[in-house]
């Protein structure tokens, strides 16, 4: 069997790193798994690296989700503003788009009080625009809406 997908980010200097690599390297084989060596890549003083449709940094993924978040519900603008479409299959189509985009990934960071407002005042906004609410609204109503 294979570590498939494994990722390891280690900081700090030559010793510390070769002590974590076979620390990690035991538990590898403690569970009979086998690293390829032709796969593995050693990589050093990197700003941003993009795994498996994650940006492992502190704030690039997050803004990335937002930003392709806020695209996607410019492009569904027209369908949220249909009329004949009932609130229910809105809420279903926002929950399926745009929620899923915002919180792709976002198992993996450490959450900030200023990430999750910037998450929910997206959200908010986008139900304010779909259901055509005033934006003041106050949120409790705000989430019973989708």
């Amino acid at each position: 069997m294979f570590a498939d997908d494994l990722i390891l980010i280690i900081k700090g200097n030559k010793n510390q790193f070769n002590q974590k690599l076979n620390s990690v390297y035991e538990i590898i084989i403690q569970f009979g798994l086998k690293s390829n060596k032709d796969k593995t890549v050693i990589s050093k003083d990197f700003k941003k690296i993009k795994y498996l449709g994650i940006y492992l940094d502190k704030f690039s993924h997050i803004v990335y989700n937002l930003n392709k978040s806020k695209e996607t519900y410019n492009n569904c603008k027209q369908l949220f503003n249909n009329n004949s479409l009932n609130n229910s299959l809105k809420s279903r189509l926002f929950k399926s788009f745009i929620i899923s985009q915002l919180t792709y990934g976002l198992e993996i960071y450490n959450y900030e009080i200023k990430t999750l407002n910037s998450l929910n005042s997206r959200i908010n906004s986008c139900i304010t625009g779909m259901c055509k609410i005033n934006r003041n609204t106050p949120i409790p109503y705000l989430q019973s809406r989708i």
